[in-house]
């Protein structure tokens, strides 16, 4: 009707309309609404049993409210809703795409909440759901925190987060010194590649990521730690495992500056 440009421009107006004119602010400057009043309109409007019936009567309104129920539990949250609308191919596709964007990332923080507002609520986020390191790696940190008692070190629940401003990534590390700007990493080698052509690679968790695309990643975390001031000494756990007191050894040394 209007075409591609011009239809888009409209239809995007209009969605700018629609969410003004539902806000408390516009009901308030154009009828005079009291924020009890705006409330009850809300009520009126959603869809519940009560609402339904009252609309529609008991019969007809309890067959509409269920159907909308089921609906509900399945339009745009089923991969089988995407495939059923748009074919197979294009209907994984949209569905993939939603489930990206409803993940927690910073990506998706700040294009909901703004670069200030969504950094914010991903750290948060972070430091609530930052429990995915080893125990095995914990035993080496907490025997370090013993013996370093002048110090306060971040670790485990409480991990250094710091954000890549060129990978426009966020990188939690293990052991962390923020005094001094030391940090020690422990790696496990199932989840990270001594080199890119790691034969031994192999992440359960994500198995199609290759020690080469693992390699980077770590090297990019690397690099973020060093332009903000950091240095960083690593740790294998297979390292630890072998010998664990000349491991902690080496890192006492790291961290008192010996090395």
């Amino acid at each position: 009707m209007f075409g591609e440009k011009d239809g888009l421009e409209k239809w995007n107006n209009y969605c700018k309309l629609q969410s003004k004119s539902n806000t408390y602010e516009y009901k308030k400057e154009k009828f005079g609404w009291a924020k009890e009043d705006f409330d009850n309109y809300n009520k009126s409007r959603a869809v519940t049993l009560e609402n339904q019936i009252a609309k529609y009567g008991e019969i007809e309104g309890t067959k509409r409210f269920n159907e909308y129920c089921q609906k509900q539990s399945y339009a745009g949250n089923k991969l089988e809703y995407f495939i059923e609308k748009y074919g197979e191919l294009e209907g994984r596709k949209k569905y993939e795409e939603v489930v990206s964007n409803k993940a927690i990332t910073f990506d998706n923080m700040v294009r909901l909440y703004g670069e200030t507002e969504g950094r914010i609520r991903y750290e948060n986020y972070l430091n609530l759901h930052s429990n995915y390191y080893s125990k095995i790696s914990k035993e080496l940190f907490d025997k370090l925190q013993n013996e370093i008692t002048d110090i306060e070190f971040k670790y485990a629940d409480t991990e250094l987060g710091l954000y890549d401003n060129i990978t426009h990534k966020y990188n939690k590390y293990d052991f962390t010194d923020t005094k001094n700007k030391l940090i020690i990493e422990f790696n496990g080698e199932h989840f990270h590649a001594k080199s890119p052509n790691d034969k031994n690679f192999f992440n359960p968790f994500k198995p199609n990521l290759t020690a080469e695309e693992q390699y980077k990643l770590d090297e990019n975390k690397k690099l973020c730690a060093e332009r903000n001031g950091y240095k960083i000494f690593y740790i294998w756990e297979s390292e630890y495992i072998n010998d664990n007191k000349l491991t902690i050894e080496k890192c006492l040394k790291f961290l008192r500056g010996e090395i």
